[in-house]
């Protein structure tokens, strides 16, 4: 067997918490949505257009159609869905049941904000991974399954990609969208945001007119925005310590858009796009048995600490014979370099390959001299 026929391409596990994660997010900010807004101000007239729920066009599939006489049914069916599907329980039936109800309130409701469209093109994306999901509940740890695996990680794969794409062109037409308005370019956007008309108040409104009264801060905000929006746009073709500090970057970003604008529902969906973005298939949260600790940046000391045996110390007594080559081989083995913490985007190797290191090792130096 040759060199190119023994390598093996990594296989994802798709169906871990993070799938999970980023589910009960999306989920989140429609409920918040659909809960905490009075149903006089989901379902209005608008001048020129009509009282909505409108049930015109594709929208009288959706969910308040159904129920146009009574809204109120409609919106504790869709707190039911959504709370459902942050439990995690039969992600099959729930993706589908998600993908209807958040279609329902992207096109149902008189103003629909971005949050509500990307949940919506989200949920839609995710049915076809979920469809595949071997688990009960999609907050259980990492599993691939024994059926099809070869056709149901692919498709999972194929839409996670697409996914990720969908997420990248997001970020990248919103910062390079904002280069075209003369509100951004000049940078009265965020002076309209300390003017108190929407968002934030008191403390926060205060700060907001502090920075945007300074023309330096004003101009860092600004274009940095933008800037970052680009940046998470290229997310995926980054490595290392880079793209960790670019993901925090964007949840600093989502973070500030929820305290001082006040835009919810929409930011926490953006969390779990941001999720989806960031985090690579060859990482440790796509992996067989993955679990909410595999999101955690592994620590390089409590690593180590599992290839020598308790109670070791590092000024042991000296050894009295000469290492055999299969004890070598086996002692690089055992001691090589552990993950740090940011480097979460590499596969650690496979027992195989470490014995077969060992086994070569061997192999070359011959048995151990008499």
């Amino acid at each position: 067997m040759s060199a190119i026929d023994r390598i093996r391409l990594p296989q994802p596990v798709i169906w871990t918490p993070l799938l999970g994660l980023v589910r009960s997010l999306v989920a989140l900010g429609g409920l918040i949505t659909v809960a905490f807004t009075r149903e006089d101000f989901l379902f209005r007239p608008v001048s020129g257009v009509g009282t909505y729920p409108l049930c015109t066009h594709v929208d009288q599939a959706g969910l308040f159609c159904l129920v146009r006489d009574d809204l109120a049914f409609g919106r504790i069916i869709c707190i039911a869905v959504l709370i459902l599907v942050i439990s995690g329980f039969l992600p099959q039936v729930t993706s589908v049941l998600h993908a209807w109800v958040a279609f329902s309130i992207a096109s149902s409701i008189s103003i629909p904000e971005g949050g509500d469209q990307i949940a919506a093109i989200l949920a839609l994306l995710l049915v076809p991974i979920c469809l595949g999901d071997p688990r009960v509940n999609h907050w259980m740890p990492g599993r691939r399954g024994t059926r099809l695996i070869g056709v149901r990680t692919g498709a999972a794969v194929v839409f996670l990609v697409a996914a990720k794409v969908q997420v990248a062109v997001l970020y990248f037409y919103s910062g390079a969208g904002k280069l075209f308005q003369t509100e951004w370019a000049e940078g009265t956007a965020l002076y309209y945001i300390g003017q108190g008309f929407f968002g934030s108040s008191g403390l926060f409104l205060q700060l907001i007119v502090f920075f945007t009264s300074i023309p330096l801060a004003l101009f860092v905000l600004t274009w940095g925005t933008m800037a970052l929006e680009i940046a998470l746009a290229a997310l995926p073709l980054l490595r290392g310590r880079l793209r960790v500090a670019v993901a925090l970057l964007g949840a600093a970003l989502h973070l500030g858009i929820i305290v001082f604008i006040g835009l919810w529902s929409f930011q926490i969906t953006m969390f779990g796009a941001l999720i989806l973005l960031a985090v690579p298939l060859v990482a440790r949260p796509y992996s067989e048995g993955a679990t909410f600790g595999s999101l955690l940046p592994a620590r390089a000391k409590r690593m180590r600490s599992h290839t020598q045996p308790h109670g070791e110390s590092s000024r042991s007594a000296p050894v009295t014979h000469a290492p055999s080559p299969s004890d070598t081989g086996r002692q690089s083995a055992a001691s090589a370099p552990s993950a740090s913490a940011t480097d979460s985007l590499a596969i650690p190797p496979s027992g195989d390959s470490i014995h077969r290191s060992a086994g070569a090792a061997e192999a070359v130096s011959g048995p151990p001299p008499r």
